[in-house]
């Protein structure tokens, strides 16, 4: 009996396998739903790699197939890809996977939880406002658009080879070094002082840029000592609303503005990336271990245990970060600063 039962087991399991979109020639393009799955043809998973679904679609990977429909649907690259870049506003979060696509979670009051479907290749978020740079360079913004908007969702269309993103104003880098910002300007945070720069980062009502030559320099309110970059030449460095943090070329990690907690006092470690909230900071070492220092009122120094990490951001009173097996995670606050919570600190 056990014979007969393995004997057939493969022609019933061959019976009952459902029909796959694909498996004849066009089924992918003749508009039928042939497997009765609900999707059709391109949009259909089981689709993907059919030639009838490998045009270039407007997504982050150049196929040079004369074929462009412009829809919706990526298909030669279709579904999610592995995370890239991760984001932390001061009460919303997003990430960036390697198609393109952006996801967010948390405030969504103004929009600036909503991508506009663009595929960017990097990702920054403000208060109300999130921005992203196309494969051309050209900076993206969606968010804050009513009685309180100052315009730092509205970018130049010229490209720049970086970008950096305030609570309320935006900044872009050209390629020769030349930079702009746009957005409020209440304490000169988007009047950037002349000189070439490497990278511009936005505060709350301020604004830093590491200079070709490797010094930082800093406009815009000064009520915290935000603008007192200690002297360089600095290797990399990170803006938080109130303050600022940088590891020299000589390997010392320094920290200016808001004088809370220990924020002042960074631990002496060799640091790859750095990060900024507002009273808080981390530091992502070279063997993926991350640790926080300030204020921690919220939880957003204490980094999850037994995990290492590739990508960390700071917000507001959260942290958020991409592990090194691909996962994302945050630590912190899940509430405005009225208490509503809104879930900044809880990645889909």
């Amino acid at each position: 009996m056990k014979r007969f039962l393995v004997g057939l087991l493969p022609v019933a399991l061959l019976a009952c396998d459902p029909p796959r979109e694909g498996d004849e020639p066009g089924e992918c393009s003749d508009g039928i739903d042939n497997n009765n799955d609900g999707a059709v043809d391109c949009a259909d998973e089981q689709c993907l790699r059919s030639p009838d679904c490998a045009g270039d679609d407007d997504d982050v990977v150049d196929d040079d197939d004369a074929v462009d429909d412009d829809d919706a649907v990526d298909d030669d690259d279709a579904g999610p890809g592995d995370w890239v870049d991760i984001t932390a506003g001061d009460f919303h979060s997003c990430a960036l996977d390697s198609n393109g696509n952006v996801a967010c979670w948390g405030w969504n009051h103004a929009g600036q939880g909503t991508s506009p479907g663009v595929a960017f290749t990097n990702i920054g978020a403000g208060w109300s406002h999130t921005c992203g740079q196309d494969e051309a360079g050209v900076v993206h913004c969606f968010g804050r658009d009513d009685e309180l908007d100052w315009g730092q969702g509205e970018a130049p269309e010229s490209p720049f080879a970086s970008m950096g993103v305030g609570s309320h104003h935006t900044c872009g880098v050209g390629e020769d070094g030349a930079s702009t910002c746009w957005g409020r300007n209440e304490d000169g945070q988007t009047d950037v002082p002349a000189g070439a720069y490497v990278e511009i980062q936005g505060g709350k009502f301020h604004t830093c840029g590491l200079r070709t030559d490797g010094e930082i320099t800093c406009w815009g309110d000064e009520s915290e000592g935000q603008l007192e970059a200690p002297p360089g030449p600095y290797e990399h460095f990170a803006v938080g609303e109130f303050a600022g943090c940088g590891v020299l070329r000589s390997g010392d990690v320094v920290c200016w503005g808001i004088d809370q907690g220990d924020l002042l006092s960074p631990p002496q470690e060799p640091f790859t990336a750095l990060t900024v909230g507002k009273a808080h900071a981390c530091g992502l070492n070279v063997g993926g271990s991350v640790t926080c220092w300030g204020v921690g009122r919220s939880g957003e120094t204490e980094v999850p245990a037994g995990s290492t990490w590739v990508a960390i951001d700071a917000g507001s009173s959260h942290t958020c970060g991409i592990t090194t097996g691909g996962e994302l995670g945050c630590w912190g606050s899940d509430e405005t600063e009225k208490g509503e919570e809104v879930g900044q600190s809880t990645p889909p």
